[in-house]
C-alpha cells in the first residue's frame, strides 16, 4: 500500500496517522481488509469462494479501495492467497467439489 497521490488524500493520511508508525499503519489497513473480506465472504456460498476467487478479488479490493482512499491510502496490489477457517469446515465443503474438478477433463 502507498499514500494517495491527490492532496486531499494526503492531508487525511497525514491527520488519521500523524501519531502512528509505519507497523501501525499497516495494522490499519490490514483490518480494514480483513473487514472487507469477511463481509464479502458472508455474501457469497462456498462454491462461490473456490470457483470465483477473482470476482471475490474484485469486490474486496473495489470496497476497500474507496475506504482506504478517504484515509488517504492507496491499494496497489492485493490477491487472496487462500481461504481457510479454523475449524476446517472451508475445507470439508470444499473436497467433494475439487475432487470433482480434478477428476474433470473439461
Amino acid at each position: 500500500m502507498k499514500q494517495y497521490g491527490e492532496e486531499e488524500s494526503i492531508m487525511a493520511a497525514a491527520a488519521l496517522f500523524a501519531n502512528s508508525n509505519c507497523s501501525a499503519i499497516s495494522m490499519h489497513c490490514t483490518k480494514n481488509l480483513m473487514a472487507h473480506q469477511s463481509s464479502a465472504v458472508s455474501k457469497m456460498t462456498v462454491e462461490e469462494i473456490y470457483r470465483g476467487r477473482a470476482a471475490f478479488n474484485e469486490q474486496v479490493l473495489r470496497v476497500a479501495s474507496t475506504d482506504l482512499k478517504s484515509m488517504g491510502i492507496r491499494i496497489v496490489s492485493y490477491t487472496i492467497k487462500e481461504v481457510t477457517d479454523d475449524n476446517n469446515y472451508l475445507k470439508s465443503i470444499l473436497m467433494p467439489i475439487v475432487e470433482a474438478d480434478l477428476s474433470d477433463p473439461d
